[in-house]
């Protein structure tokens, strides 16, 4: 069946900073999907990172649309805390974040019940 969108779905392109080639590819598109940690230091991308991989995307850019990128990792269980990490990485330019599934499948449970951070 033809999607719903018009005219396609969103395609979001994975690449793993600080390889240079998916996030090339990845601006002739719709978003990219950050992978986890940097692929040379094995450390989850920092905001820092993420404003890199922005600005080095934005420079490849070609169309004027919305550009994602989702970032994944794990928040702090303080919610003050938590909230402080998204806005940095709002601020760096994340449009999306994925959190980890790690801990127990109760652990994982709960923090979807308290929901997302709020301020």
């Amino acid at each position: 069946p033809q999607p719903v969108q018009v005219p396609r779905i969103p395609v979001w392109v994975a690449g793993g900073w600080p390889h240079r080639k998916p996030l090339r590819r990845a601006a002739q598109w719709d978003g990219l999907y950050a992978m986890t940690v940097n692929q040379v230091t094995n450390e989850f991308l920092t905001p820092a990172e993420i404003r890199e991989i922005a600005s080095y995307v934005q420079s490849y850019r070609e169309r004027p649309e919305p550009f994602d990128i989702a970032v994944n990792g794990e928040l702090p269980s303080d919610a003050g805390q938590a909230e402080e990490m998204l806005q940095q990485y709002a601020a760096a330019g994340a449009t999306w974040w994925l959190e980890i599934d790690r801990g127990s499948f109760e652990e994982y449970r709960e923090r979807i019940r308290k929901g997302p951070p709020r301020t």
